[in-house]
């Protein structure tokens, strides 16, 4: 998804120049503005974005560990498909080389195979204790990456 189309569907523009309050990035919600550190590039720049993006679209105030935890999942939408997780996944033994095939921030990747792998351990209400192969298998595959 191109994340200056992003941008402008949410009326949020994007300046260069060196964050007061982040390192990369921040978002002012008073003018809808992302300011972008200059010297950020690639997937750095793209991860930053698609963060703060998370931010603009929630409106956030304040940087707060919730708020934090929305805008990534927001740049988690945004850039990780989850066939393209899936198949990555399985085709590399390691988070890294996963991060590198979707040309993400391994960190981002952790934080959504983590988030990945809560969903799938979860139990049904009234499901039984054991796992059934349907079950193991789903979530072998989508935590494989970090795993091994």
């Amino acid at each position: 998804m191109n994340l200056d189309t992003v941008a402008e569907r949410l009326g949020c523009s994007i300046a260069s120049a060196h964050p007061v309050l982040g390192d990369w990035g921040e978002y002012n919600s008073a003018t809808h503005t992302i300011t972008l550190h200059p010297a950020l590039s690639g997937i750095q720049y793209t991860a930053t974005l698609a963060h703060e993006l998370g931010h603009a679209a929630h409106r956030h105030e304040q940087s707060t560990p919730a708020t934090e935890r929305e805008a990534d999942y927001f740049a988690h939408w945004l850039l990780i498909p989850l066939c393209g997780f899936l198949r990555a996944a399985q085709a590399h033994h390691t988070m890294q080389g996963v991060a590198h095939e979707l040309e993400l921030l391994p960190s981002m990747l952790a934080s959504y195979a983590g988030r990945i792998r809560g969903c799938c351990h979860e139990r049904a209400p009234g499901a039984g204790h054991g796992r059934g192969a349907a079950s193991r298998s789903a979530s072998t595959d989508t935590t494989r990456a970090d795993t091994r």
